[in-house]
């Protein structure tokens, strides 16, 4: 089962970099994953950070060029349209993941439960000093 890891990108250099700091620290199998980014008219060096940076650990990977900002829901059709997944992981550019090896989860949890259509991120509006999310009253 493969697995396209897709997002979408429009500006936003520096949250770009600490995001794909976290993904990189925590996505266990690099070659054989697809790696999707659509470039939502990026005019701020995003996309040539990437092609340095990420795209080197990624030998699956591929770029939708908007010349301009399409919005989100085109931006979303155009992943559906071009990933080659079975299971298509649509990420934020702005989502922290801590969680080592959260991409060979994804992979199992569509293997073992083949009902399942979708999953998504259990988000956390903080984090506790151990790096581990907080209970909230």
């Amino acid at each position: 089962m493969k697995l396209t890891i897709a997002t979408i990108c429009f500006n936003q250099l520096n949250d770009t970099k600490a995001v794909w700091g976290s993904w990189l620290a925590t996505i266990q199998d690099k070659q054989n994953i697809e790696l999707l980014v659509v470039d939502n008219g990026c005019t701020d060096g995003t996309i040539e950070w990437l092609n340095r940076f990420v795209f080197p650990y990624f030998p699956d990977h591929q770029v939708v060029s908007n010349p301009e900002n399409v919005g989100v829901i085109p931006a979303l059709n155009q992943i559906w349209k071009a990933a080659k997944g079975d299971v298509v992981a649509v990420l934020h550019n702005d989502l922290l993941v801590y969680e080592p090896g959260w991409d060979q989860r994804i992979i199992r949890v569509f293997t073992e439960h083949d009902r399942c259509g979708l999953a998504g991120f259990f988000g956390a509006e903080g984090m506790g000093r151990n790096w581990r999310y907080r209970d909230w009253e």
